[in-house]
């Protein structure tokens, strides 16, 4: 049986870090950080990082076909292209404020 060490390869000091994707096409991994309101980008092979702070608490992230993604944050879904502004196209339960996605 062959043995495998795991070990670290970034540190990203997530408070609560969630919603790890791959991005096939960029070979990176991309996650959100829901409590420290960061969307986080990492290039595993190189250790190349980015990170961009959101306003919200940013609870999911999915990819676009045409390279941006899809966020969740607290009460909005939005398109998002990796820096730009979030764009809203549907809230969640406006009249119910303590309703979030998670």
């Amino acid at each position: 049986m062959h043995e495998t060490e795991a070990s670290l390869i970034f540190d990203a000091r997530d408070v609560v870090g969630e919603s790890v994707v791959w991005d096939e096409r960029r070979g990176r991994l991309v996650w959100v950080d829901i409590i420290g309101r960061r969307v986080h980008r990492l290039d595993p092979s190189s250790r190349a990082h980015e990170s961009w702070a959101t306003n919200d608490l940013v609870t999911s992230v999915g990819l676009r076909k045409d390279g941006g993604a899809i966020v969740g944050l607290r009460k909005d879904i939005t398109l998002w292209d990796f820096g730009g502004s979030f764009r809203m196209i549907a809230a969640i339960e406006p009249d119910r404020p303590g309703t979030r996605l998670n």
